[in-house]
């Protein structure tokens, strides 16, 4: 399960066996505040406007973190991104470079009080300790989220019909589960089965 361009690259490297099928479309970034430290921060713009530090994908997650960045730069400028970018707390113990851990972690640990991560798994965490955390979504962000595809690898499987039945059951259930996680609504008209 991957983006269209890291899918891109495992089949041009011959593990993945196609561009895959599309089942779901993120709505770009959002941000996860700590409570009682970022309470005045209610949009990208009164975040950019502070000093606070914050956390996101670090340079080994290339693909969430070259999002982030070109969306930031879209939506605030250059140059508010760079000064922004100042404040980025990009390294602290226990840091292992998967920001679906390490962005609600230094949040919750007083590492940096904002952490920049996509708005469905911020929405996510701040559902799941609501007294610690809130999301801030950005909804003009939406215009920068990502297709999601699966594919089989080049590699048989070890049970090809295992592996049929959990794609179909994502196929045909992605379409209510996804939307309802904070995801795009995909209709039936935007998924594809790839080539």
């Amino acid at each position: 399960m991957l983006g269209a361009g890291p899918m891109d690259r495992l089949r041009e490297a011959g593990i993945a066996s196609g561009p895959g099928e599309v089942f779901a479309r993120h709505k770009g970034l959002g941000l996860l505040v700590r409570r009682g430290v970022g309470d005045e921060i209610d949009s990208l713009e009164t975040f950019a406007a502070s000093d606070l530090q914050y956390v996101m994908a670090t340079p080994r997650e290339r693909g969430a973190r070259a999002q982030y960045l070109k969306t930031l730069k879209s939506l605030i400028g250059r140059a508010r991104t760079e000064r922004l970018q100042a404040r980025e707390v990009s390294d602290f113990p226990g840091r292992i470079a998967i920001q679906h851990r390490d962005i609600p972690h230094a949040v919750m640990n007083d590492i940096a009080p904002v952490g920049i991560v996509f708005t469905h798994l911020a929405a996510f965490y701040a559902d799941r300790w609501p007294e610690r955390l809130r999301h801030v979504a950005v909804p003009e962000a939406e215009s920068f989220g990502t297709e999601i595809r699966i594919s089989k690898t080049v590699r048989p499987a070890a049970n090809p019909s295992l592996v049929e039945a959990f794609n179909d059951f994502l196929m045909l259930n992605s379409p209510v589960v996804y939307p309802a996680a904070g995801f795009s609504d995909m209709g039936d008209g935007q998924r594809d089965r790839g080539d």
